[in-house]
């Protein structure tokens, strides 16, 4: 997949689940938030392609990505507890 968007340079938007494949494929990654989903963050990741398993602007770019979703999955589970909650 990677040799197909560098050989045809096209603008390409996947729906991934995995974090490190998007940061590895993507130049920018949008985080979405949960229901109703809008963008909350973008993330940029500017070291070139193929990128090796231990560039560090990745590894970084993870650890951030992993906080905001963490930070998202605990406001959703409030909403839903607050949902849940008999009047």
């Amino acid at each position: 997949m990677e040799r197909g968007l560098l050989h045809f340079r096209k603008n390409v938007l996947f729906v991934m689940h995995s974090i490190d494949e998007a940061l590895n494929l993507a130049d920018k990654t949008f985080i979405l938030s949960a229901s109703p989903s809008k963008i909350i963050e973008v993330i940029e990741v500017k070291s070139k392609r193929s990128r090796a398993p231990d560039d560090p602007e990745p590894i970084e770019k993870k650890q951030k990505t992993m906080s905001i979703l963490e930070e998202e999955v605990k406001k959703s589970i409030s909403m839903e507890m607050k949902i849940k909650q008999p009047p």
